[in-house]
């Protein structure tokens, strides 16, 4: 998924977390969208980039539990920001949710079925311009946008 999707759902975990009392500050919403979003930073290193070690469940599930010693309410935000964020990336292409362990990856990969890209030699110009060519993911973007317009109005 784009930026303006991870961002998106960030929100509404950050908005959950909140309702239930976890996060309550400016501080845990630069955490979780921070993480929702930042995970993607390995784009810039990393060919293809959910191969990283960011893009590894496990390595949030070990940074959570690393700050759960400053406050378990770090815990969840990381772990529920992270997961949120393979969640998504699980839709479009997959993730590689069992790795290191496992490099088999998993998802609907609804954007990877119908495209001829190889995220190994292609462009990164490429993949969002595919991307944005189609009409599924715009609207699953759509949909998370408005959804935290709503969540945000009430």
């Amino acid at each position: 998924m784009m930026p303006e999707a991870h961002f998106a759902f960030s929100l509404i975990i950050w908005n959950l977390l909140h309702r239930i009392g976890i996060a309550s500050d400016y501080l845990s919403l630069f955490i979780v969208l921070g993480i929702g979003v930042g995970i993607d930073i390995d784009v810039i290193f990393v060919k293809p980039h959910r191969i990283s070690f960011l893009h590894y469940p496990l390595t949030w599930i070990i940074v959570g539990l690393i700050f759960s010693f400053l406050s378990v309410e770090y815990t969840y935000m990381i772990i529920a920001s992270s997961l949120g964020h393979f969640i998504l990336d699980s839709i479009d292409w997959s993730v590689y949710w069992l790795a290191p362990f496992s490099m088999r990856n998993f998802g609907l990969k609804i954007q990877e079925k119908n495209s001829k890209l190889d995220p190994h030699s292609d462009k990164l110009v490429d993949f969002i311009k595919e991307y944005y060519k189609d009409m599924r993911m715009i609207l699953i973007e759509m949909t998370l946008l408005i959804m935290v317009l709503m969540i945000c109005i009430i």
